[in-house]
């Protein structure tokens, strides 16, 4: 009685003791979940289920369902497996858009199936587009529940024109199921907000000169960083 899961699901059998019928069993996931989430399990391992048959509270049979019982008192156990759980991305709008300096743009991250542990999804952007926040954990109590993530475009002073960046992530679990998985990147629009060009700045908004006398000045700027040297020739 050691092994027995403390999860346990109440099957009401609408026909008892009919040699050869088929009757499906209620959602019996959450005792499967407690024995594969148990510390040695492994894939390949054999399942046990164990019944009461219960009449007016009073215990009439025990017995066990497997895959290879075939006598008459013992039914043939079928299993109907789901895939391990993925890790979903959604984007707001169905893609990611930014711009550099102003809107900023979402996603959502969810489990779809509940974890043994807690699985924590790490968020990566890169110097133009940054995310928040950069660490998701899901529980086992709120794996069903989306959360999101924030896009945001760098500021900068460079004339980029409009790029596309990547946000990553990376997923870490004591859960084998989970460990390592791999999960879409978000492909994310940045439109930048910079403008390549030279501003000359006259003092007074004038420049006036007299031969052999006073002078007057004005500036010179670019009005965005440079990858590499600029000479103005005047």
């Amino acid at each position: 009685h050691g092994i027995h899961t403390s999860a346990s699901v109440a099957w009401d059998f609408s026909v008892i003791d009919n040699y050869g019928t088929v009757m499906n069993s209620p959602n019996i996931s959450s005792v499967i979940q407690e024995v594969v989430c148990r510390s040695g399990w492994a894939s390949g391992n054999d399942v046990g289920l164990h019944w009461d048959e219960n009449m007016g509270n009073i215990d009439r049979t025990q017995g066990w369902a497997t895959w290879d019982s075939s006598s008459y008192t013992e039914p043939q156990l079928a299993i109907r497996y789901t895939a391990p759980g993925t890790i979903t991305v959604t984007q707001s709008g169905g893609s990611t858009a930014v711009t550099e300096g102003g809107a900023t743009d979402t996603y959502t991250v969810v489990l779809t199936e509940a974890p043994c542990s807690d699985v924590t999804v790490t968020v990566t952007g890169n110097s133009d587009v940054s995310v928040s926040p950069t660490s998701l954990t899901f529980t086992t109590g709120n794996w069903s529940t989306p959360q999101t993530v924030t896009v945001t475009g760098v500021n900068d002073s460079l004339d980029e024109d409009s790029e596309v960046h990547s946000v990553t992530h990376s997923v870490s679990s004591s859960d084998p199921s989970y460990n390592g998985m791999s999960v879409s990147s978000v492909s994310t629009t940045v439109t930048d907000n910079d403008t390549a060009a030279v501003t000359v700045t006259q003092s007074g908004g004038s420049t006036a000169v007299t031969e052999g006398g006073a002078t007057d000045t004005y500036t010179v700027v670019l009005a965005t960083q440079p990858t590499a040297s600029v000479t103005v020739t005047i």
